[in-house]
């Protein structure tokens, strides 16, 4: 059977494409009752106007960021659960609003001149558990309101600062800030999260010192990953019964870090890469004048 003739398949639910095609066959769609199209290892990246008609469908997923060459009806897919991943253009974030089931939607190439529209789309996706968002260049995106329902969110862009509504976001398990470059610590507003069970810092904060733990903070949290925070020098207090189900910790390329604070000998592993030579010295098993914090974790590594 040949591509194109797919589109005769008329009650397929189910699409995956994992094949060199440049562009999908018209005959596509006739599939009116397709559910799912997943373009796994294509070279798709030109999303056909006639994508909109297919208005069952409830997941629409490719590993290419893909956009369309001409106005795109995205928001007549009002089935639509997941959009992955979709480039933010010709008023699409506009029309993200209109995608009330939506559960899944990760969307590169915001502008920062999109920030108020996709402020106000995203804040409308009530059903929403994973967001993730790409900016197209380094300029700050100002984002005020999450929806509540969020499970997951990464965030791969520079912001001015952490939304006030992170506050809400009780039902977060996995939160990835990355190259969010952010002057003011992250740390005090998210060891609220009563649910946050992962967190991963990857440029994420451009400043010296990294508040502490307080007691009861990060009430949740079992990995902690601190990556490129090339400006960090100093990490506060890990208070007592702070982060109490923490497991493990990483830490790479934190190349001005002077020292670990105390805190942490619940660890199960905790690994280093790319660190000042007197931060791994302090913690040396002979020597080390800090090896007293960890000498009870089972697993150290030093990469």
């Amino acid at each position: 059977m040949g591509l194109s003739e797919i589109g005769n398949l008329v009650s397929l639910r189910y699409l995956h494409l994992d094949c060199l095609i440049g562009e999908l066959p018209v005959t596509f769609q006739n599939l009116q009752n397709l559910r799912t199209l997943v373009l796994m290892g294509t070279q798709v990246v030109n999303l056909p106007k006639w994508i909109s008609r297919l208005v069952n469908l409830r997941h629409l997923f490719s590993t290419n960021n893909v956009h369309s060459d001409e106005p795109l009806a995205i928001g007549c897919l009002r089935n639509l659960q997941t959009l992955a991943s979709i480039v933010a253009k010709d008023g699409l974030v506009r029309q993200v609003r209109k995608l009330t089931e939506l559960r899944c939607l990760h969307m590169a190439g915001v502008r920062k001149e999109d920030g108020e529209e996709l402020a106000a789309s995203i804040g409308s996706l009530r059903n929403l558990l994973y967001l993730d968002l790409v900016t197209i260049n380094e300029d700050s995106l100002k984002l005020e309101i999450f929806p509540s329902s969020l499970e997951q969110l990464r965030i791969d862009e520079q912001l001015e600062k952490l939304p006030s509504s992170f506050i809400s976001l009780g039902s977060l398990t996995k939160l990835w800030l990355c190259n969010t470059k952010l002057s003011e610590d992250p740390f005090m507003p998210l060891q609220a999260l009563p649910n946050l069970a992962v967190l991963i810092l990857w440029t994420a904060y451009t400043g010296k010192r990294l508040g502490g733990c307080r007691a009861r903070g990060f009430p949740n949290l079992n990995s902690l990953v601190l990556y490129a925070m090339e400006g960090l020098e100093e990490w506060g207090e890990v208070e007592e019964r702070a982060m109490p189900g923490l497991l493990f910790l990483r830490i790479r390329l934190g190349t001005k870090l002077r020292m670990l604070p105390q805190g942490f000998e619940r660890l199960k592993g905790l690994e280093f890469s790319h660190m000042p030579m007197k931060f791994v010295e302090r913690l040396h098993q002979d020597v080390g004048e800090d090896h007293y914090k960890v000498r009870y974790i089972p697993n150290i590594e030093f990469l």
